[in-house]
């Protein structure tokens, strides 16, 4: 059996995403995960890249923008959340799962996913509200694909995702869902 799958198209850097790589690497500076050594050579090889996936190899050594759930506690099934009646604020603490579903019936969820572990660095949140609202924060340099929305979905405040990082899937049947960046 052979692999048909075709290969990976070839996406060029763009200034934004080096600037957003500049931008990862100063903040891991800044709180002294990096020395301004690793820096310097880490910032070469930015500047060098001539591709994303260039870009992204540069940066698969380095701390992730999330904090990842141990392999020995991640969850086997997706994690589903209800407020029905009542306001849930969840973020340090809460596991994130690899499949997510947030329910706001008449209730509000406040949900901080940069105050959350995530089990992997692909996560499908979906996101259902009635008369509810759910109110997420998504953590700087997260990559956002929008899969599916009904009703009125705001995305705004969102940054450029700095390279390699998690994949935040939303898929959203609400009324009111307000994703942002702190």
């Amino acid at each position: 059996m052979t692999d048909e799958r075709l290969p990976a198209p070839v996406e060029p850097v763009g200034d934004a995403d080096r600037v957003a790589a500049v931008a990862r690497l100063r903040d891991l500076v800044g709180t002294g995960e990096r020395s301004y050594e690793h820096f310097s050579s880490a910032l070469d090889l930015a500047l060098a890249a001539t591709t994303l996936n260039e870009l992204e190899e540069a940066f698969a050594a380095l701390p992730s923008v999330v904090r990842l759930t141990p392999a020995s506690r991640r969850l086997l099934g997706p994690v589903v959340v209800e407020a029905r009646m009542s306001a849930l604020d969840l973020g340090t603490g809460f596991q994130l799962g690899a499949d997510t579903t947030v329910v706001a019936s008449i209730g509000s969820v406040r949900l901080d996913l940069t105050a959350a572990s995530w089990d992997a660095r692909e996560v499908g949140l979906h996101l259902e509200a009635s008369t509810g609202s759910i109110d997420v924060i998504v953590p700087r340099g997260v990559v956002v694909q929008l899969v599916q929305a009904k009703g009125q979905v705001v995305l705004d405040n969102i940054e450029q995702p700095v390279p390699g990082a998690p994949v935040l899937h939303r898929g959203d049947r609400t009324h009111r869902a307000d994703p942002h960046h702190p």
